[in-house]
């Protein structure tokens, strides 16, 4: 029969290895929080419990089983904010393999179990809603860890909270429910905190199966604009009978308004009962009506499914996210499992459910080597190679039959000489059936089933050739120029004549060892190596294997940086030599590969020189003395300017890349360029501004949310610019009399216009101030007033990146505070240029002192200490340590990066990786970038 791709790819649940939790409470459209650019967030604030039960597993009395069989789950969350521009978070255990994808909502998510027992590594991988990476880790499970509050609602600081609300806490794994009391989650009076006022009457209950949220309920309406404190207690205790690491308070204030009354809810289609196949799609809708039957448009509706094996899903980005609980006037459900499952969809008090049910017919057989389905009806394997085989029942969409023990099919060789069939143990030390291959020559394996006298027959073509020789041995990256005193990654890639890689050991030399030497990186069969730079000069560096040869010559120069040309990761050199460093999976380095270099190496420029550049960590432009622009690295969206890539469909296809410059088209001279995380804008020396790449928030300003605009196209305004800056998903400018104008993403407050209403056109920043200069950083901006050099920022405030005061944001499940206006940061300290950057921002003094506020994670504020994991919030400007004294400030997404007065770059918080699994260094003070004078 024909094979639909489905198993062992991305829905490899058809083979029945679907983790059966996915859950997430209240959720959004995950494609509604404002995505960031890989490099803009700090490290994620992860929370993993010790393994438990979940309540639904099984009674106490075989839960000590259950974990020693198991069964057993750890829940993982990330509290609002720890990842702003997150979409999906994917938790993957490295034992099991086993993933669960969840949705982010406001730069965190709710408790997801996860199968897992102590000792295993989960490895959580975030990524924006276009399936860019944002954050990555790998953290252990521990035996022991305590129960914390992950989020409340209302959020602390909440205004204008209706009169009728219902509060609510969720913890960090499940509760006991008889520790959730009226004395230990109570609601107060603020004012009557301190003066012993009884709680305000409520009813409290845990209100979902996994026993992660508890709610309180008051009696009757709360009173118009008072502020009330919700306090969480150490009464409550986790199912392990923990209590709650410390109590918590949240503090809001009532607004005058009241939720709608909702008296019924109806869900569309009423009944589900013909599903015969699995990986079908249907969309569930529900609608809110009073009791006079008018629709209840405020009314948010909360859906569940009593089935994890049949989760409500979300399809984006090339990837597939799934959970039981989801928030929206409907869902999608894509079931993997026979069965039943009970969808409920609630509003309030009212509520209304359906039944799907979901019975798998027989069609047909689906042969998979590796888990992974053939693409055609043969394979071609090498002598002595083996190779893991299934056969499965399959329905018409090729998904395995579930719950049909009965049906199973056998497999046959024609000749077992050439292609045996084996049993054996596969990597995860479990029985497995091995396809062998023997001597060279051809064999049919055949795979039958009787299902009630109806005979099923699926084949494959097996072809046994010898092992090829190496034939060609390639380097990359070609011709590549580092810096005394760094690193050069280069690999090889072994090749047989027909083109199909080899995996053969591999030997390095260099034709100069005081020049370069090589050392191999572990873990990568000896095809991936770092060159060490020791004096200037060129060294040939060569790969044998099988007595195949590959050279490629490096470079290293000692580098004196410009005074102008820092865009952190990339720095133009005296010269105007264009150097990158860091991550450099697409492209964005410039050297004609996707290898990452914590050091830095030359923009192959094909004889260009730079005159300026701006970087964005996914791609990079530099525009040369004549203003001809020219970008390099990621092009998913355009961003480039060089039109649509051919080929190009997802981020990981290398169609997408540009790995050396490549000029913009439409033949535009620039003035000054500003690289985004998905967007690219620029200026004309008249002021006219360009913008091109990702528009799906209006942020290159054409006057639509078009998606993708492929060339420079201009903005729709008559306004003519005197500077520009890009950030992920909005734009702002300065024109000459001093006013700022942005537009695009508006979630948080950051077009600075007392909105949270994404804008299309430039529309100006509130206030009234006059700017020299302004500055866009993830999801914030920050500008300098014109005459006193005081420094304003407004937007997301989460790590106190805007130096002032802020409220809750009205977009995002006001989760993040944020202010719509723009804020005069604390300290008065007068600044001749400002940069923000991932969540801090840096002023420079005239004197060229160097000051950073906000997220100092990884020791980015440069300030001679690193908070590490803990979110704290640094809204008075800090002092740059060190004593150095800068021409130039940039912060980046992770880190920031100062040019001295004296020419010498600086660098601090997270410095670039070298390869291999370690981790990124950090440093809490100015660290020399190596290869200078």
């Amino acid at each position: 029969m024909a094979r639909h791709g489905q198993i062992g790819g991305r829905r490899g649940v058809a083979l029945g290895i679907l983790v059966a939790f996915a859950w997430l409470l209240a959720c959004l459209d995950p494609t509604s929080p404002r995505p960031m650019r890989p490099s803009e967030v700090p490290s994620a604030a992860l929370i993993v419990s010790a393994p438990v039960v979940p309540p639904s597993a099984a009674s106490t009395s075989v839960a000590a089983a259950s974990r020693a069989g198991g069964d057993s789950v750890v829940f993982v969350s990330a509290p609002p904010g720890s990842v702003p521009g997150g979409a999906f978070a994917t938790i993957q255990n490295r034992a099991t393999r086993l993933s669960v994808t969840t949705p982010v909502i406001d730069g965190g998510f709710d408790p997801v179990p996860v199968q897992a027992v102590v000792g295993d590594s989960l490895e959580v991988t975030v990524t924006t809603a276009q399936g860019a990476q944002q954050f990555h880790a790998v953290v252990a499970v521990r035996a022991h860890q305590p129960l914390v509050v992950v989020r409340t609602t209302p959020p602390d600081k909440k205004t204008d909270v209706p009169l009728n609300s219902v509060m609510s806490v969720v913890f960090s794994e499940p509760v006991m429910p008889a520790s959730v009391t009226t004395a230990s989650l109570i609601l107060l009076p603020s004012l009557t905190l301190l003066q012993g006022s009884t709680a305000v009457a409520a009813s409290v209950h845990v209100t979902d199966p996994q026993q992660l949220v508890a709610a309180l309920t008051p009696s009757a309406i709360l009173s118009p604009h008072t502020s009330y404190q919700l306090v969480v207690s150490t009464e409550i205790r986790g199912a392990d009978g923990l209590a709650l690491k410390g109590a918590e308070m949240v503090e809001f204030t009532t607004g005058d308004s009241v939720n709608a009354a909702i008296a019924s809810v109806t869900i569309t289609p009423a009944t589900l009962d013909s599903i015969r196949t699995l990986g079908d799609t249907f969309r569930l809708t529900a609608v809110a009506r009073d009791a006079a039957g008018a629709v209840v448009s405020s009314a948010v509706i909360d859906w569940s499914t009593s089935n994890a094996s049949m989760p409500f899903v979300v399809q984006v980005g090339g990837g597939t996210a799934f959970y039981t609980n989801r928030r929206g006037a409907s869902v999608v459900m894509i079931p993997y499992a026979s069965g039943s499952t009970v969808v409920r969809a609630s509003a309030g008090a009212a509520a209304s459910s359906v039944t799907v049910n979901v019975r798998q017919q027989l069609a047909g057989l689906v042969i998979t080597l590796d888990g992974g389905v053939l693409a055609g009806d043969s394979v071609e394997l090498l002598t002595g190679e083996g190779r893991e085989i299934r056969v499965f029942a399959a329905d018409a969409n090729g998904y395995a039959m579930q719950g049909t023990p009965a049906l199973v099919p056998t497999l046959s060789s024609s000749d077992p000489a050439v292609a045996s069939l084996v049993w054996g143990s596969n990597d995860a030390d479990a029985p497995a059936l091995f396809l062998n291959a023997g001597t060279p020559g051809v064999a049919s394996v055949v795979a039958t089933l009787d299902a009630s006298g109806a005979m099923l027959v699926d084949s494959v073509r097996v072809s046994v050739i010898l092992p090829p020789p190496v034939a060609t041995v390639a380097l990359a990256p070609h011709a590549v120029r580092g810096v005394v005193g760094g690193e050069i990654e280069m690999a090889a890639t072994l090749r047989a004549a027909s083109g199909r890689i080899l995996g053969r050991p591999v030997t390095w030399t260099s034709s100069d060892s005081a020049v370069a030497t090589v050392d191999t990186v572990a873990g990568y069969q000896g095809q991936l190596v770092t060159v060490q730079g020791h004096a200037p000069g060129v060294a040939t560096i060569t790969a044998t294997s099988e007595g195949q040869t590959g050279s490629e010559t490096v470079g290293f120069d000692v580098v004196a940086y410009g005074a102008t040309g820092l865009a952190e990761p990339c720095a133009l050199s005296v010269s105007g030599a264009a150097y990158c460093w860091g991550e450099g999976s697409y492209g964005s380095l410039g050297d004609s590969s996707t290898l990452r270099n914590p050091t830095p190496v030359a923009v192959r420029q094909g004889g260009l020189t730079f005159a300026a550049l701006s970087a964005s960590g996914q791609h990079t432009c530099g525009l040369t003395a004549g203003g001809v622009a020219y970008c390099w690295g990621l092009n998913v969206y355009g961003e480039l300017g060089t039109g649509p890539s051919a080929g190009c469909v997802y981020y990981d296809d290398a169609a997408c890349r540009a790995l050396t410059p490549e000029p913009v088209a439409g033949g535009v001279t620039f003035s000054t360029i500003s690289a985004a995380g998905l967007h690219t804008c620029a200026l004309t020396a008249a002021g006219v501004a360009y913008c091109w790449g990702h528009n799906a928030y209006g942020e290159t300003g054409n006057g639509l949310t078009d998606g993708v605009t492929y060339a420079p196209t201009p903005v729709q305004t008559t306004l003519r610019f005197i500077s520009i800056s890009a950030a992920y998903g909005e734009t702002c400018g300065v024109i000459a009399d001093g006013t700022a104008y942005c537009w695009g993403d508006n979630g948080y407050g950051q077009l600075g216009d007392g909105t949270t209403a994404p804008r299309i056109a430039p529309t100006a920043v509130s206030g009234g101030l006059r700017f020299s200069t302004v500055s866009t950083g993830g999801a914030f901006a920050c500008g300098l007033t014109i005459g006193d050099g005081l420094a304003y920022c407004w937007g997301g405030n989460q790590f106190g990146q805007i130096g002032g005061d802020a409220s809750p944001c009205d977009a995002y499940q006001d989760l993040m505070p944020c202010s719509l206006r723009p804020v005069a940061v604390a300290g008065g300290t007068r600044f001749v240029a400002v940069s923000a950057g991932g969540q801090q921002a840096c002023g420079l003094t005239s004197a060229g002192a160097a000051y950073c506020w906000g997220y100092n994670g990884e020791g980015q504020l440069g300030a001679g200490f690193v908070d590490g994991v803990i979110a704290v919030a640094h809204p008075v400007p800090l002092l740059v340590s060190g004593g150095h004294t800068f021409a130039s400030v940039i912060a980046g997404a992770f880190s920031t990066c100062g040019l001295s007065t004296g020419g010498e770059l600086y660098c601090w918080g997270m410095l670039p990786a070298p390869p291999g699994p370690q981790g990124a260094p950090i440093s809490g003070v100015p660290v020399k970038v190596v290869g200078q004078p």
